[in-house]
Formats: C-alpha cells, sequence, structure tokens
C-alpha cells in the first residue's frame, strides 16, 4: 500500500479535544486480468464479459473484491496517489457546545423581550445566523 507523506508532524504536541472522524481512502489499480475468474466471480460466461466489458463498472460482489484485493491489490498496480476524504466529523464534546448555544440563543431572546439589543446582542446573533446559514448548527 502507498503511503502519504505529510507536510507537517501530526502528532507533535497535546490535542485539547478529539474528534470522531470518519474517512475513506481510494486507491487506483490497474491490471490485464484473466477474463475466466472475473467471469465466474460474477455469475456470466466469459462470451458476455468479453462482448461488454463495461458491466464490470460500479458495485462489484464480494467475491471477485476479495479475489481482485488477493491477486492484485499491490504496489505494482497501484496508479497514482490514494485519495483520501473525511465523508464526517462530530465533537465527542457535542453537547457542550449545545449547551453554549441554547445559553447564546436564550440570552439574545430574554434581551430582545426587554427592548433593542445591545451592540453585543447584535453581534451575538449575528454569529448564531452565521453558524445556521453555515449549517454549523441547526435552527
Amino acid at each position: 500500500m502507498s503511503t502519504l507523506a505529510h507536510p507537517v508532524d501530526l502528532t507533535a504536541g497535546p490535542s485539547p479535544a478529539d474528534l470522531d472522524v470518519t474517512w475513506t481512502v481510494t486507491e487506483t489499480y490497474t491490471s490485464r486480468l484473466p477474463t475466466g475468474p472475473v467471469a465466474a466471480a460474477l455469475g456470466r460466461s466469459v462470451a458476455e464479459l468479453t462482448a461488454n466489458p463495461a458491466q464490470l463498472r460500479g458495485a462489484i460482489p464480494d467475491s471477485l473484491a476479495d479475489w481482485l484485493a488477493a491477486e492484485y491489490q499491490d504496489d505494482d498496480h497501484v496508479r497514482g496517489e490514494p485519495q483520501v476524504e473525511i465523508t464526517a466529523a462530530t465533537s465527542p464534546d457535542a453537547s457542550a457546545l449545545r449547551d453554549l448555544i441554547n445559553t447564546a440563543r436564550a440570552a439574545v431572546r430574554a434581551a430582545a423581550d426587554t427592548g433593542p439589543l445591545s451592540d453585543t446582542g447584535q453581534a451575538l446573533t449575528a454569529l448564531l445566523a452565521g453558524l445556521v446559514r453555515e449549517e454549523v448548527i441547526g435552527q
């Protein structure tokens, strides 16, 4: 498998908080494959697969994925650098942020009930609106 070079030492220093992160790593491999085992893994004939190899595109059965990984997934067949995509990120401390946001919303409502908002109240309202707009928090 390929390794990614890190421009900075990602392990240095203490972390103020941990995050729960989900990511995918996509590596691209290229190889000439024997048609027989591929057709068998797909439950198709060699003639059918040879006539329309485009049917290999998309998701494949586990049996074919396991065979490809065992036989061809190595540095000799890798093409380019792996692509890494973070698909989800949350903070286990989200409840603390949620409590802070609820307190800020309550303070803005209470201040608005007593009259016009101060500059600080207007700034807090704008901050909350920006967090909603950027989908950091819900309505």
